[in-house]
Protein backbone atom coordinates (compact mmCIF):
# COMPACT_ATOMS: atom_id res chain seq x y z
CA UNK A 1 0.00 0.00 0.00
CA UNK A 2 1.19 3.61 -0.94
CA UNK A 3 2.13 5.50 1.88
CA UNK A 4 2.02 9.54 1.99
CA UNK A 5 3.68 11.95 4.16
CA UNK A 6 0.94 14.59 5.20
CA UNK A 7 0.63 17.31 8.02
CA UNK A 8 -2.90 17.89 10.52
CA UNK A 9 -3.47 21.43 11.45
CA UNK A 10 -5.21 21.39 14.58
CA UNK A 11 -6.24 24.91 16.53
CA UNK A 12 -5.65 23.70 20.05
CA UNK A 13 -8.29 26.33 21.10
CA UNK A 14 -11.13 26.39 18.76
CA UNK A 15 -11.89 27.31 14.86
CA UNK A 16 -9.00 30.21 13.89
CA UNK A 17 -10.98 31.00 10.43
CA UNK A 18 -11.52 35.00 9.96
CA UNK A 19 -14.75 36.00 11.75
CA UNK A 20 -14.79 33.00 13.71
CA UNK A 21 -15.47 33.57 17.47
CA UNK A 22 -12.37 33.77 19.57
CA UNK A 23 -11.61 30.13 21.44
CA UNK A 24 -12.48 29.84 25.04
CA UNK A 25 -8.73 28.21 26.37
CA UNK A 26 -5.83 30.01 27.47
CA UNK A 27 -2.94 29.20 25.02
CA UNK A 28 -0.54 29.26 27.94
CA UNK A 29 -2.42 26.54 29.68
CA UNK A 30 -2.53 28.99 32.54
CA UNK A 31 -5.90 30.58 33.68
CA UNK A 32 -5.49 34.09 33.58
CA UNK A 33 -8.59 34.86 36.06
CA UNK A 34 -9.03 37.57 38.45
CA UNK A 35 -6.62 37.60 41.14
CA UNK A 36 -8.31 39.28 44.71
CA UNK A 37 -6.41 42.64 43.95
CA UNK A 38 -8.48 43.00 40.54
CA UNK A 39 -11.84 42.89 41.94
CA UNK A 40 -13.98 46.10 40.95
CA UNK A 41 -17.42 44.81 42.55
CA UNK A 42 -18.90 44.57 38.88
CA UNK A 43 -20.20 41.84 37.08
CA UNK A 44 -18.29 41.36 33.99
CA UNK A 45 -19.19 39.68 31.07
CA UNK A 46 -18.21 36.28 30.03
CA UNK A 47 -15.23 36.54 27.04
CA UNK A 48 -13.69 33.99 26.05
CA UNK A 49 -9.62 33.93 25.87
CA UNK A 50 -7.07 33.55 23.08
CA UNK A 51 -6.66 33.18 19.76
CA UNK A 52 -3.31 30.82 18.98
CA UNK A 53 -0.99 29.44 16.71
CA UNK A 54 -2.31 26.28 14.83
CA UNK A 55 -0.69 23.09 15.94
CA UNK A 56 1.09 20.29 13.49
CA UNK A 57 0.78 16.89 14.12
CA UNK A 58 2.72 14.33 11.39
CA UNK A 59 1.79 11.23 9.96
CA UNK A 60 5.06 9.82 8.52
CA UNK A 61 4.86 7.54 5.13
CA UNK A 62 6.48 7.44 1.70
CA UNK A 63 5.43 7.31 -1.96
CA UNK A 64 5.25 9.13 -5.07
CA UNK A 65 5.00 12.91 -4.14
CA UNK A 66 1.19 14.35 -5.31
CA UNK A 67 -0.34 17.41 -5.07
CA UNK A 68 -1.30 16.80 -1.72
CA UNK A 69 1.92 15.91 -0.81
CA UNK A 70 3.44 19.09 -1.91
CA UNK A 71 0.60 21.25 -0.23
CA UNK A 72 1.48 19.43 3.42
CA UNK A 73 5.03 19.68 2.82
CA UNK A 74 4.51 23.63 2.62
CA UNK A 75 2.89 23.36 5.80
CA UNK A 76 5.24 21.51 8.08
CA UNK A 77 6.75 23.18 11.18
CA UNK A 78 8.29 26.40 10.83
CA UNK A 79 7.03 27.03 7.43
CA UNK A 80 3.41 27.43 6.98
CA UNK A 81 2.61 27.23 10.67
CA UNK A 82 4.57 29.99 11.07
CA UNK A 83 3.28 31.93 7.99
CA UNK A 84 -0.55 31.19 8.89
CA UNK A 85 0.61 33.04 12.76
CA UNK A 86 2.29 36.02 11.80
CA UNK A 87 -0.11 38.04 13.85
CA UNK A 88 -0.17 36.10 16.76
CA UNK A 89 2.09 34.69 19.50
CA UNK A 90 2.01 30.79 19.79
CA UNK A 91 1.61 28.70 23.21
CA UNK A 92 5.28 27.77 23.13
CA UNK A 93 6.43 31.32 22.52
CA UNK A 94 4.10 33.14 25.30
CA UNK A 95 5.11 30.89 27.87
CA UNK A 96 8.94 31.03 26.85
CA UNK A 97 8.48 35.00 27.33
CA UNK A 98 6.71 34.56 31.06
CA UNK A 99 9.58 32.21 31.73
CA UNK A 100 12.30 34.62 30.57
CA UNK A 101 11.30 37.46 32.70
CA UNK A 102 10.81 35.53 35.53
CA UNK A 103 14.68 33.75 35.00
CA UNK A 104 15.70 37.34 34.43
CA UNK A 105 14.12 38.79 37.66
CA UNK A 106 15.44 35.34 39.40
CA UNK A 107 11.55 34.85 40.71
CA UNK A 108 10.14 31.59 40.86
CA UNK A 109 8.41 29.78 37.74
CA UNK A 110 4.94 29.14 40.07
CA UNK A 111 1.66 28.58 38.26
CA UNK A 112 0.79 31.83 40.25
CA UNK A 113 4.20 33.81 38.75
CA UNK A 114 3.64 32.89 35.34
CA UNK A 115 -0.20 34.23 35.30
CA UNK A 116 0.73 37.54 37.26
CA UNK A 117 3.53 37.89 34.60
CA UNK A 118 0.96 37.71 32.13
CA UNK A 119 -1.44 40.15 33.34
CA UNK A 120 1.26 42.66 34.19
CA UNK A 121 1.80 42.21 29.98
CA UNK A 122 -1.27 42.76 29.25
CA UNK A 123 -1.35 45.61 31.05
CA UNK A 124 1.65 47.26 29.69
CA UNK A 125 0.68 46.68 26.22
CA UNK A 126 -2.86 48.18 26.92
CA UNK A 127 -1.00 51.13 28.13
CA UNK A 128 1.10 50.93 24.82
CA UNK A 129 3.97 48.88 25.03
CA UNK A 130 2.80 47.14 21.47
CA UNK A 131 4.91 50.79 20.28
CA UNK A 132 8.62 50.49 19.69
CA UNK A 133 8.20 54.52 21.02
CA UNK A 134 7.46 52.82 24.86
CA UNK A 135 9.33 53.62 27.55
CA UNK A 136 11.93 50.35 27.68
CA UNK A 137 12.53 51.40 31.62
CA UNK A 138 8.70 51.29 32.47
CA UNK A 139 7.91 49.14 35.18
CA UNK A 140 4.15 47.00 35.94
CA UNK A 141 4.34 46.01 39.68
CA UNK A 142 0.30 45.98 39.68
CA UNK A 143 0.41 42.57 40.67
CA UNK A 144 3.18 42.72 42.76
CA UNK A 145 5.68 40.95 40.80
CA UNK A 146 8.09 44.18 39.12
CA UNK A 147 7.77 43.49 35.25
CA UNK A 148 9.54 45.76 32.87
CA UNK A 149 9.49 46.24 29.45
CA UNK A 150 12.76 46.07 28.39
CA UNK A 151 12.60 42.62 29.59
CA UNK A 152 9.65 41.50 27.95
CA UNK A 153 10.78 42.75 24.47
CA UNK A 154 14.33 40.85 25.44
CA UNK A 155 12.03 37.73 25.47
CA UNK A 156 10.03 38.82 22.90
CA UNK A 157 13.23 38.73 20.58
CA UNK A 158 14.50 35.63 21.93
CA UNK A 159 11.27 33.88 21.20
CA UNK A 160 10.56 35.47 17.68
CA UNK A 161 7.75 36.98 18.53
CA UNK A 162 6.39 40.54 19.76
CA UNK A 163 4.08 41.99 22.64
CA UNK A 164 1.58 43.09 20.41
CA UNK A 165 1.41 39.58 19.17
CA UNK A 166 1.06 37.74 22.77
CA UNK A 167 -1.19 40.54 23.29
CA UNK A 168 -3.36 39.98 20.37
CA UNK A 169 -3.64 36.35 21.02
CA UNK A 170 -4.88 37.17 24.57
CA UNK A 171 -6.83 40.05 23.63
CA UNK A 172 -10.12 39.29 25.94
CA UNK A 173 -7.98 38.40 28.74
CA UNK A 174 -6.53 41.39 27.79
CA UNK A 175 -9.72 43.31 28.02
CA UNK A 176 -10.36 41.81 31.75
CA UNK A 177 -7.15 43.32 33.11
CA UNK A 178 -8.23 47.12 31.46
CA UNK A 179 -11.09 46.09 32.91
CA UNK A 180 -10.10 45.32 36.14
CA UNK A 181 -7.13 48.32 36.23
CA UNK A 182 -9.34 50.58 34.58
CA UNK A 183 -6.87 51.32 31.84
CA UNK A 184 -8.33 52.69 28.78
CA UNK A 185 -7.06 51.34 25.64
CA UNK A 186 -3.09 52.69 23.94
CA UNK A 187 -5.87 54.05 20.88
CA UNK A 188 -8.30 55.76 23.78
CA UNK A 189 -6.97 59.48 23.10
CA UNK A 190 -7.24 59.03 19.10
CA UNK A 191 -10.76 57.19 19.84
CA UNK A 192 -11.66 60.29 21.96
CA UNK A 193 -11.17 62.63 19.45
CA UNK A 194 -14.16 61.11 17.02
CA UNK A 195 -16.00 60.38 19.80
CA UNK A 196 -16.02 62.62 22.93
CA UNK A 197 -18.95 61.14 24.73
CA UNK A 198 -17.33 57.78 24.54
CA UNK A 199 -17.36 56.03 28.29
CA UNK A 200 -15.01 53.55 30.09
CA UNK A 201 -16.38 50.45 28.82
CA UNK A 202 -15.61 51.58 24.77
CA UNK A 203 -11.89 52.63 26.01
CA UNK A 204 -11.03 49.78 27.41
CA UNK A 205 -11.57 47.94 23.91
CA UNK A 206 -9.84 50.62 22.10
CA UNK A 207 -6.14 49.09 21.44
CA UNK A 208 -4.51 48.22 18.30
CA UNK A 209 -3.90 44.67 19.26
CA UNK A 210 -8.23 44.59 19.59
CA UNK A 211 -8.64 45.60 15.73
CA UNK A 212 -9.72 42.02 14.02
CA UNK A 213 -11.38 40.50 17.58
CA UNK A 214 -14.89 39.64 16.78
CA UNK A 215 -15.92 38.52 20.29
CA UNK A 216 -19.44 40.14 19.92
CA UNK A 217 -18.74 42.14 23.82
CA UNK A 218 -17.18 44.93 22.02
CA UNK A 219 -19.46 47.92 21.45
CA UNK A 220 -20.04 47.71 17.04
CA UNK A 221 -18.87 51.53 16.90
CA UNK A 222 -15.28 50.83 18.53
CA UNK A 223 -15.46 47.74 15.98
CA UNK A 224 -16.38 50.07 13.07
CA UNK A 225 -13.50 52.42 14.74
CA UNK A 226 -10.68 49.92 14.99
CA UNK A 227 -11.14 48.85 11.88
CA UNK A 228 -11.11 52.85 9.91
CA UNK A 229 -8.70 53.54 12.06
CA UNK A 230 -6.33 50.58 10.87
CA UNK A 231 -7.26 51.38 6.92
CA UNK A 232 -6.16 54.86 7.87
CA UNK A 233 -2.57 54.14 9.91
CA UNK A 234 -1.96 52.36 6.41
CA UNK A 235 -3.23 53.69 3.18
CA UNK A 236 -0.89 55.06 1.19
CA UNK A 237 -0.79 58.12 -0.10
Amino acid sequence: MKNLEYQTYLAPSGDLTPGSPEPSADPTGVTLGAPASLSTGKTSTSHSTATVAPVATTVTTTGPMSIEDLVNEYRSPGTTASRQSDGYASEAQINGVILYVLENNHIPATEQNKVKVKGSILALAQEGATSPKFAQNRVQDVFGLPVKVKDIKDGTAKHGTTIRKIARSLRNDAYLVAEALQIPGNLSKSYLIDHPEADLTDLYWVSDFQTFNNDPAIPEQVRIWLLTNFKKRFKKD
